[in-house]
């Protein structure tokens, strides 16, 4: 059974990384560092609403922002390597991806929002995003055309999921740990953390890719055209951006109508800072 998933001592495809689109690699992570800064923005918002229902509304808006973030970056990258980028891909499949990415996001967003964040939750929440990070590729994977022909290295895989989990216990720890090491405003801490965590998002899924192999000869499996490739990733970014900025632009009009505190508008000089909470994660 696990010989249709792993395949041992096989050598890695000699032009793996030479058909990988650059543009479209650099596409990938840029998706992935965009959906970071949308929900830790979505994460303050639950953090200072005034009722249940809007916390629940920024958190899912911010689940739906960073798992549709996600999902393109690791769909744009499968786009960027050629091979890949010229299969069809099953849509129940690519559908039941994107759903192991917004339950990683749900979780994320679940730590994000609190004023701090203990040592075990930090570890159990990066272990389960990780997790869904790591589901969420492979899944895709199987979705596409090629899936019969393609195997992973065990030990290749091991790390995928090791990096996966590692990097995001740091993308879920460095929030916290930058508004306790400077004292810049909410944006710059959104906008630095969040670089952090699109690459810690992105690190995998180049690291799973390293763990690729093909059983039939790579020469008889059709190349994509740039053009085709490029199109469809712009066409998939395009529709991250809009349901990411849709589903924040909603929260975001909520509590500008006052169904939430203050402070997350920063719009009226009578909101006065709410003291912060000492941070507790080690």
């Amino acid at each position: 059974m696990l010989d249709l998933f792993f395949l041992n001592n096989a050598q890695p495809y000699p032009l793996l990384w030479a058909q990988h689109d650059p543009w479209l690699v650099a596409l990938s992570v840029a998706m992935a560092v965009l959906a970071s800064v949308l929900a830790l923005e979505m994460a303050g918002l639950a953090r200072s609403a005034d009722t249940r229902f809007m916390r629940k509304m920024a958190r899912g808006s911010g689940a739906m922002a960073l798992g549709g973030g996600i999902w393109s970056m690791h769909f744009i990258g499968i786009l960027a390597f050629t091979v890949l980028g010229r299969g069809r891909f099953d849509p129940w499949m690519t559908a039941l991806s994107i759903l192991a990415s917004v339950a990683a996001s749900w979780v994320a967003l679940a730590l994000l929002m609190r004023h701090e964040i203990s040592r075990t939750a930090l570890l159990v929440g990066g272990v389960l995003v990780g997790a869904g990070i790591g589901a969420m590729h492979y899944i895709g994977m199987e979705a596409s055309q090629w899936a019969p022909t393609m195997r992973f290295d065990p030990w290749g895989f091991a790390a995928s999921l090791l990096v996966a989990v590692l990097l995001a216990i740091v993308a879920l720890w460095v929030r916290f740990g930058l508004e306790r090491v400077v004292r810049w405003q909410a944006r710059w801490l959104n906008l630095a953390a969040g670089a952090v965590m699109g690459l810690a998002i992105a690190a995998p899924h180049y690291v799973a890719m390293a763990a690729l192999r093909f059983i039939d000869a790579p020469g008889e499996l059709e190349l994509a055209t740039t053009v085709e490739g490029t199109s469809l990733a712009l066409a998939v970014a395009a529709v991250a951006l809009v349901i990411g900025g849709g589903w924040s632009s909603l929260s975001t009009s909520a509590c500008a109508t006052g169904r939430c505190s203050c402070r997350c508008t920063r719009a009226s000089p009578a909101c006065a800072p709410l003291p912060t909470r000492p941070w507790t994660a080690w």
